[in-house]
């Protein structure tokens, strides 16, 4: 990966803006979840710094991971510990077409009875982008102390409540929230080398993987890019768009 996950960019704007942007409009604090510096420097001290110096300019209260190394897992446990917050909706950095009607909608069944309110998508649970209840705290506790830290089995354990697709489908009609590069399907990004540097924003942005069925909908969502390249394969998984330059604004080439 070129750069750290959260400067990759869309556009004139960091994947983790977008996310900003969206969450800010729900009148909510938003603070930012981040590991240890000393952590991050597995990655080269270099990353370290220049996202360090790139969090600072967000204008957000950084918070740092009380449970090293702990993953997603000990991002929600240190939102809960340093907060205060009886409920707090969790948000990877990577989720870079969620919308703020979207998180409204799902803040508008809290107060919640129940320890968690989770998406789910075609890909199951989504729980990067889900509401928890400090109610799942001790579970929380007992799971970081636990060899499994998957935040997919730490749900599997909690009382949870499940957003269907069909009751969000309005709110996301193209499908596209939980289109991320971890998915096996679907849009996925591939950050690379960072080879835009010189350009303008309409030709920076993420390198994206997805299917043709997948690349119409980016289109019909007002998704453009500047390059793009179809593989052909055999196999469904070989085949697809490569695109080069995704942002939301129509570029010379889309």
């Amino acid at each position: 990966m070129g750069s750290p996950k959260p400067m990759l960019r869309l556009g004139s704007s960091s994947v983790v803006e977008r996310v900003i942007a969206a969450a800010r409009l729900l009148g909510a604090p938003v603070v930012l979840i981040a590991a240890p510096p000393s952590l991050s420097e597995a990655s080269g001290p270099q990353h370290t710094r220049s996202l360090d110096d790139f969090l600072a300019t967000l204008d957000l209260p950084i918070y740092r991971d009380l449970e090293p190394d702990r993953g997603p897992l000990g991002g929600l446990h240190a939102a809960f510990e340093q907060t205060g917050s009886a409920q707090i909706l969790l948000l990877a950095c990577d989720l870079p077409f969620v919308t703020t009607p979207f998180l409204r909608f799902l803040l508008s069944h809290g107060p919640l009875t129940c320890d968690a309110l989770v998406p789910q998508s075609a890909a199951g649970h989504e729980p990067l982008c889900a509401l928890y209840s400090i109610s799942c705290r001790a579970s929380l506790a007992r799971t970081l102390r636990g060899p499994n830290l998957s935040i997919r089995r730490f749900i599997d354990g909690l009382d949870a409540d499940v957003l269907r697709p069909s009751e969000y489908e309005h709110l996301d009609p193209e499908g596209l929230v939980f289109n991320q590069s971890q998915h096996s399907t679907g849009v996925r990004a591939c950050p690379g080398p960072d080879r835009t540097a010189g350009r303008t924003d309409r030709a920076a942005g993420l390198n994206v993987k997805c299917s043709g069925r997948d690349y119409q909908r980016l289109r019909g969502a007002g998704v453009r890019c500047r390059y793009r390249r179809w593989k052909a394969g055999r196999a469904e998984g070989d085949r697809g768009w490569t695109l080069s330059g995704v942002c939301g604004r129509r570029g010379p080439r889309d």
